[in-house]
């Protein structure tokens, strides 16, 4: 039988069912298709069977959307170290890596001092890198840092007027300097308690701002992912998990800097060395909770600042 003659059998336009068989629509009160003779039995079969290939087909294509969007996540996957601070109370050594305490100095080297109000400024800590492969990509071996919290500077800073960055291409017990720190000088500010820094290598991600100016083709790639109701970066924190990265880390050195008012600076240019957020333990506060980013501009070898807060 011809297709023009099956059409006059039944209104095979209005047909929700295809035969399994030969493809043709299949009216339901059909018993037997007109076109290949194949029996309903036999249709029934082949329809279940052709929805689960595709059924399988779908979840395959979903797959893959997931797999490509990893695939696209894994290249810019960072190493980082996370530090974090165990409970005070013992003296921790000048050249370990630590929160508040004595700093690690050379003898003869001076002690910072703000350019605004002449104050010595605050040490908040350092981090010996030794063994690290930041080491060797950073160029030096433990850095120190200090910052003024009368002055108080925040926001992108890219002087260091108010703050300071001291780094150590070597770490010598001999030529280290074994004189006491100032007395703090800070009297609405507790001086931080010292504690030791505890290492854990874990891969890093940008967060959403700086994902959309590193990489705007994945970032536009999570936006047409994303199902309706839900927000793209939530989408992406998702498939930050599925490759074991973390959603707001703890201070760290190495990987990417996160933001708290936005993103600040060029990320192709700058190279994230340390984020420190505010710490409990050893009582240190960025303002209201927040955190400090710490860069090193490629270009000129120059340290830069953001501090940001709630």
């Amino acid at each position: 039988i011809t297709r023009t003659k099956a059409d006059a059998l039944g209104s095979v336009a209005t047909a929700e069912r295809f035969c399994g068989k030969c493809g043709y629509p299949w009216p339901s009160w059909w018993k037997t298709c007109k076109v290949c003779d194949a029996i309903a039995d036999d249709h029934a079969g082949l329809c279940k069977e052709i929805a689960r290939k595709r059924k399988t087909a779908k979840r395959k294509r979903d797959k893959s959307k997931v797999f490509d969007m990893e695939e696209a996540l894994t290249p810019m996957l960072r190493d980082m170290w996370t530090l974090s601070p165990v409970k005070p109370g013992k003296t921790v050594e000048r050249i370990m890596s630590k929160l508040g305490g004595a700093p690690y100095l050379e003898e003869g080297e001076r002690w910072p001092v703000c350019k605004t109000c002449s104050k010595p400024l605050g040490f908040v800590g350092q981090v010996n890198l030794a063994g690290l492969p930041l080491e060797e990509e950073l160029g030096f071996t433990l850095f120190t840092f200090y910052y003024c919290w009368d002055c108080n500077p925040y926001g992108y800073l890219t002087k260091q007027d108010e703050w300071a960055v001291r780094t150590y291409e070597t770490v010598e017990l001999s030529s280290m300097s074994h004189a006491d720190p100032p007395e703090w000088p800070y009297k609405q500010l507790g001086e931080p308690l010292e504690c030791a820094l505890r290492f854990k290598q874990t891969p890093a991600l940008p967060d959403w701002e700086d994902l959309c100016l590193l990489a705007p083709k994945v970032g536009n790639m999570i936006e047409t992912m994303t199902k309706d109701g839900d927000c793209p970066w939530e989408s992406y924190y998702r498939q930050m998990r599925k490759v074991g990265a973390k959603k707001w880390p703890p201070s760290h050195v190495g990987g990417y800097p996160w933001w708290i008012q936005g993103s600040e600076g060029s990320p192709k240019k700058l190279h994230c060395v340390a984020g420190f957020q505010s710490e409990d333990k050893a009582g240190i506060a960025w303002g209201d909770g927040g955190r400090a980013n710490l860069f090193l501009d490629k270009k000129s070898a120059r340290f830069r600042l953001s501090v940001q807060c709630y």
